[in-house]
């Protein structure tokens, strides 16, 4: 038996056997190219805390303490004309990691901008980690324009 002769006796279950496949296809198709995470890293405190290299971590929120999602982060050193972009997840969590052991707060500037906001501080807070590798932790506040 054909697979056209099981279509040509029961006619009905053509259309969702073929409705059934593409849609199985596009799900696999969707399943194997999505990428984990939100833009600006994954909202895991403790894994910021444990990075082999250093990295520049910490939130933005607006100036009532809400966190805000999707704002650019922009990191430069004080030293060079390098400068790092990332965005905040949809937690306001942001991390920049791959930094030298010897970069501390005090070596790189931080800002942030969102559509509708203004930067109006950047707070930096003391790592509880201790080590060449703990965190620099910068939060970033912004007010509505």
């Amino acid at each position: 038996m054909t697979a056209s002769s099981i279509f040509s006796r029961y006619p009905v279950q053509k259309p969702r056997a073929k409705a059934i496949l593409v849609i199985a296809v596009v799900l696999i198709v969707a399943f194997a190219t999505a990428r984990p995470g939100w833009p600006g890293g994954m909202p895991d405190e403790e894994a910021d805390q444990q990075m082999p290299s250093k990295a520049i971590v910490g939130f933005v929120k607006d100036s009532g303490g809400n966190l805000v999602g999707d704002a650019k982060v922009v990191v430069n050193f004080k030293s060079g004309t390098t400068e790092l972009i990332t965005r905040s997840d949809a937690t306001g969590h942001f991390r920049i990691p791959g930094f030298s052991k010897d970069a501390d707060a005090d070596s790189v500037e931080l800002s942030c901008s969102k559509g509708g906001y203004r930067q109006t501080a950047t707070l930096k807070r003391r790592s509880v980690a201790s080590g060449g590798s703990a965190p620099i932790e910068v939060d970033c506040v912004l007010s509505p324009e």
